[in-house]
């Protein structure tokens, strides 16, 4: 056992072993968005994309409408609320796939740009909102809105994203959650105050959303 932890100190001494460290510490300058990778592997979320062409993305409103109808017949009255606000949504998209899809598609450009923004363009997550999978860009944000030492600008970008994100795929719930978050941390900045409020309204919280 002894030589066993011999054989590892002189590993742990050696100029090899330094470098690798230093050659960490430059990657993780360089690339900060590497810190997060674990965060990533250990919370990656199930599929939440809605497809990357058209016919994808109208097959995937088709199916979220057909999974909200078979759960209004026995939704409490606060869950009906949102759930009627997400099936009105999802019909109207449907009812317009042209204007619908291009919206899509360019908020999935904005949060890749905000990524960058916040310093984590890590390709895992720009190549999957690519592709219009959402998961891994849904987990960077989440780390950034949720860390106490970031700043509250920055928690504020992660937290619209969040919301624009859970808006593009009909859940409604958390994107209200998410635009009230964002609009608490940065309350001068009128897009995100915009954005709950209308979510809010539109899922029947009226007296949270004129107390914003």
């Amino acid at each position: 056992m002894s030589s066993v932890f011999s054989v590892a100190w002189e590993f742990l001494t050696t100029s090899a072993f330094r470098n690798v460290l230093v050659a960490l510490a430059l990657a993780t300058f360089v690339f900060p968005e590497l810190v997060f990778l674990p965060f990533i592997l250990r919370n990656r979320p199930r599929p939440t994309g809605l497809g990357t062409t058209p016919d994808a993305y109208e097959a995937r409103l088709e199916s979220i409408v057909a999974r909200i109808r078979r759960q209004l017949p026995g939704a409490a009255p606060a869950a009906r609320d949102v759930l009627e606000a997400e099936l009105a949504a999802a019909t109207a998209r449907l009812a317009d796939m042209d204007d619908a899809y291009e919206d899509y598609r360019s908020r999935l450009v904005e949060a890749a740009r905000a990524l960058d923004r916040l310093g984590l363009g890590v390709p895992p997550g720009k190549a999957a909102l690519a592709r219009g999978e959402t998961g891994p860009a849904v987990s960077l944000f989440k780390c950034v809105a949720e860390r106490r030492r970031e700043s509250a600008q920055n928690r504020a970008v992660a937290a619209y994203q969040l919301g624009r994100l859970a808006d593009a795929r009909l859940d409604f719930a958390t994107a209200a959650h998410s635009f009230v978050h964002a609009t608490r941390l940065a309350p001068g900045e009128a897009a995100y105050r915009r954005a709950a409020t209308a979510i809010l309204r539109a899922t029947g919280r009226r007296a949270e959303a004129d107390a914003l």
